[in-house]
């Protein structure tokens, strides 16, 4: 659900009309509900059916908060980590943020490999199922074009697209009570294979590697 969604609400449960009544909002008070978004958003292919019960359901601001990145990128990575604590810092109010930091970061290829799908399925040991969906002001705006997931269980999944030279989006979704381990073992899985960072940009942190005693390294500004 966007931030826009979130401030002007949706119908009761008796399915009410809003009020008439016509209500003046002063701009400068509106507040969004997360710190940062992406600047990039994948493109979107329209739906042929709605989705079911196991199909991965994003909102567009949740698009990539959760993500992989190739290691090469730790220091434009850790440089917008650095930016969005003192954005936030400056923004946050108690409900919400003044404005929003946009991370703009040039992808690149995270997964390489020829076949990376068959490569991803083989690391994280699931078949990949089909494209998420995202939403926009409550309504599905599409399916992510050559799109993908990975139910790894405890409500978990993987999300991205391909392109030709690879795969330039890896990301994850929690949904509520999830799993977290599964997380973690997915990333081991992945740092081991293909050498890749995850950053949670909502915490402001970075998981940098796996040591040698088998410990997660992390970063923080």
């Amino acid at each position: 659900m966007s931030w826009l969604s979130r401030l002007f609400g949706k119908r009761d449960d008796a399915g009410s009309p809003p009020s008439s009544r016509v209500t003046k909002i002063d701009p400068k008070k509106m507040l969004f509900s997360v710190p940062t978004i992406a600047n990039d958003l994948a493109a979107l292919d329209p739906i042929d059916k709605p989705p079911g019960r196991s199909d991965v359901v994003l909102g567009e601001d949740d698009w990539a908060q959760l993500e992989f990145y190739p290691r090469n990128a730790q220091p434009a990575i850790q440089d917008q980590l650095t930016k969005l604590k003192a954005f936030e810092a400056a923004n946050r109010k108690s409900v919400g943020w003044k404005n929003v930091f946009v991370r703009k970061i040039e992808r690149q290829p995270i997964i390489t490999i020829a076949n990376p799908l068959k490569h991803l399925e083989a690391i994280v040991g699931v078949p990949a199922g089909g494209p998420a969906y995202i939403t926009s002001s409550n309504t599905i705006a599409g399916r992510v074009r050559r799109g993908f997931t990975f139910d790894l269980g405890g409500n978990i999944q993987l999300y991205g697209y391909a392109a030709d030279d690879g795969i330039p989006v890896l990301a994850a979704s929690v949904g509520a009570k999830a799993d977290n381990m599964r997380l973690a073992s997915a990333f081991m899985k992945l740092h081991k294979s293909d050498g890749v960072m995850l950053v949670d940009w909502r915490a402001q942190l970075l998981l940098v590697g796996v040591s040698t005693d088998g410990n997660i390294e992390t970063w923080k500004p």
